[in-house]
């Protein structure tokens, strides 16, 4: 990626310009690309990490309905899909 300009928009960075800002000035990640990990449990963070093994990624997790790991996205404010759990 090319350098950035200091007076282009940051107000809605996509993931390839907050990527290259936080790696190459040493800078946290844009608030839009932070979850709210402080909200879950331990026990829920767990679950969460195990669980995308069977899901997809695109630009939104994609999942097999699972009420729980659904609760537990939306309380992170994760982009996700839920769709038919598949047999």
């Amino acid at each position: 990626m090319a350098k950035i300009s200091i007076n282009e928009d940051l107000k809605n960075p996509d993931q390839e310009k907050v990527l290259f800002l936080s790696d190459n000035h040493k800078v946290p990640l844009h608030p839009k690309y932070t979850y709210l990990w402080h909200d879950i449990s331990n026990e829920e963070f767990s679950n969460c990490r195990i669980h995308p093994k069977n899901g997809t990624y695109s630009d939104r997790l994609s999942f097999a309905l699972d009420e729980k790991i659904k609760n537990i996205l939306e309380v992170l404010l994760v982009p996700h899909i839920v769709r038919e759990r598949r047999w």
